[in-house]
């Protein structure tokens, strides 16, 4: 049995290669990402040290209660300059996927830490990125 190649199709296998194996390795760096998701805090003036250090200790608390969550850390700004623009604390939660994180928002543990610590706060910012671990 004898097999003809058509040379006017080469072009298009290479093109089809490689984005075949472009996906591949797309999804490959993927797997090895991890989601940080990065909340800000500023109290509102009237908050004293002792409630802000509880709010603190709470959401680096959280992470017993919500498997998902792999890692947090946070704390006071320590920053030298005035670019904070008023933000206090800081935290990082890492997730291993979207997925992960989406079982954290509704959870009833944050909830509950929203709940309680939300009329402390003046303002309050949340973005998130994806890492390598």
């Amino acid at each position: 049995m004898t097999y003809q190649i058509n040379i006017k199709l080469i072009p298009f296998a290479i093109i089809f290669l490689f984005f075949t194996t472009h996906a591949c390795v797309t999804t490959q760096v993927e797997k090895e990402q991890v989601l940080r998701h990065v909340v800000l805090l500023q109290f509102k003036d009237e908050v004293d040290e002792e409630r802000r250090k509880q709010a603190v200790q709470d959401f680096l608390d959280i992470k017993a209660e919500i498997p998902e969550i792999k890692k947090i850390e946070g704390g006071d700004d320590v920053s030298a300059g005035t670019l904070n623009k008023g933000f206090t604390h800081s935290f990082v939660l890492t997730f291993e996927s979207v997925a992960d994180r989406e079982v954290y928002l509704p959870h009833p543990a944050h909830v509950a830490l929203v709940n309680k610590n939300k009329p402390l706060l003046q303002d309050l910012m949340v973005m998130e990125f994806w890492s390598r671990p």
